[in-house]
C-alpha cells in the first residue's frame, strides 16, 4: 500500500533531475510504500518515467504551488514528501519519513541538509552540529520562535519537507497563490493543524550548490538587482499569502517577516510594487528587537534616494558575490 507520494517538481531546468529521480529510486523503504510523481513543464523524462512505473505530469505552471497541486491531485499516499529537481534524497530518508509518521502521528516532518558541489559533500558546521530534535505540540507563538530558529541548523529548501495530504488540500486555496516560496507555507502550516511537527536531528537531504545556477545571479550588478527585485517581490507576496492563512497569535509573530520582506524589496527597488510598500509600521517593526535578528543598516539604507542607495546595494553584491565564490571554489574539482 502506496503511504508516501514523492512529488519531484522541475521548471525549465533539465541539468539535474535524473540524479533527483533515481534517489528516489534508491530508497531502503519497500517500494511499494511509495511512489514517485514527476511534475515539469517538459517532456524529456516522460519515457523514462513509463518505464519505471513513475507518475509523470506536464504541467507549465509557474507558480511554485500550483505545480505542486498538479501532483497532490493524482498522489495516492497520505504522506506528502516534496523534491526540488537539482536535491537528492538520501537512500534512507523515506524509511524515516515512515517510521516517524507512524510513531509520532506528525502532521509536518522536516530533516536537515547537506550541501554538495560536484559530487563532493560540503559538511558546513552549523548543518552538522549536534542538536536534539524538536517535536512542537503546542502551536504558539513562542514554539514558532523556538522552530525558526533551527533553520540555521541546516533546515532549508522545500526538499526537506514532507506533510499530510489532507492538511495540504485543506489549505489548498493558500497553496494555488504560492509564486516561489512556497517553503514559506510548508514551514507554516504545521501550526494549523493539531497533530505534531517534528523538526528531526538527521541529514537526509542533498541541496545541490551548481556553479551555473548559482553564479548567474551574480555575474554583473545589474542582473544581480534585477534578479532581487523579482526575488524580493515574490517572497513578499508569498510572506503575504501565509500571513492570511495564520490564526491571531501566529500572525503577531510572523508579522515581522512581512514587514522585513516589504523592506527588504524597498532596498533593491527604484520603484516597489504596490503590493509590497513598506509603511512606517513595517519600518518601526523591523527596528525593534526580533528573532530574526537586528536589520537597522536595512532598514536605514532602504529609505534613501535610490541614486545614494546604489552603493550599498554594490557592496552587498560584492559580499555575496565572493561568499559564492569561495564556496564554489574551495570544492571545485
Amino acid at each position: 500500500m502506496v503511504e508516501i507520494s514523492v512529488i519531484i517538481t522541475a521548471y525549465n531546468r533539465k541539468d539535474f533531475y535524473m540524479d533527483a529521480i533515481k534517489s528516489v529510486l534508491n530508497q531502503t523503504l519497500p517500494n511499494d510504500k511509495y511512489e514517485i510523481i514527476f511534475v515539469s513543464n517538459f517532456r524529456d523524462a516522460e519515457e523514462f518515467c513509463k518505464k519505471e512505473r513513475i507518475k509523470f505530469v506536464y504541467s507549465n505552471e509557474f507558480y511554485s504551488g500550483r505545480q505542486v497541486l498538479d501532483g497532490i491531485k493524482i498522489a495516492e499516499g497520505k504522506i506528502i514528501s516534496f523534491l526540488d529537481d537539482d536535491d537528492m534524497f538520501e537512500k534512507n530518508k523515506l524509511e524515516e519519513v515512515y517510521e516517524n509518521f507512524k510513531d509520532k502521528n506528525l502532521s509536518v516532518y522536516r530533516d536537515r541538509i547537506r550541501y554538495f558541489f560536484n559530487g563532493k559533500i560540503i559538511y558546513k558546521k552549523d548543518f552538522e552540529e549536534k542538536i536534539d530534535p524538536l517535536l512542537v505540540t503546542k502551536k504558539d507563538g513562542e514554539n514558532y520562535v523556538r522552530m525558526f530558529k533551527r533553520n540555521k541548523f541546516g533546515y532549508h529548501s522545500s526538499s526537506t519537507f514532507s506533510i499530510l495530504k489532507e492538511l495540504l488540500l485543506n489549505k489548498i486555496e493558500y497553496l494555488y497563490k504560492m509564486t516561489r516560496a512556497v517553503d514559506f507555507l510548508y514551514s507554516t502550516i504545521g501550526f494549523t493543524h493539531k497533530n505534531p511537527i517534528y523538526y528531526d536531528n538527521k541529514n537526509l537531504t542533498l541541496y545541490r550548490l551548481s556553479y551555473s545556477s548559482s553564479m548567474r545571479t551574480f555575474d554583473s550588478l545589474e542582473n544581480f538587482i534585477k534578479n532581487s527585485f523579482y526575488r524580493s517581490y515574490y517572497y513578499c507576496l508569498d510572506h503575504l499569502t501565509v500571513y492570511s492563512m495564520l490564526d491571531d497569535e501566529i500572525k503577531s509573530v510572523y508579522k515581522y517577516e512581512v514587514s522585513l520582506s516589504k523592506v527588504r524589496h524597498k532596498f533593491i527597488s527604484k520603484k516597489p510594487m504596490t503590493e509590497c510598500k513598506a509603511t512606517i509600521s513595517d519600518y518601526l517593526r523591523v527596528l525593534k528587537n526580533s528573532h530574526i535578528g537586528s536589520h537597522k543598516g536595512l532598514v536605514f539604507a532602504s529609505l534613501l534616494p535610490f541614486n545614494l542607495r546604489l552603493r550599498f546595494i554594490k557592496k552587498t553584491y560584492e559580499k555575496q558575490r565572493r561568499t559564492l565564490e569561495a564556496l564554489l571554489h574551495n570544492y571545485s574539482i
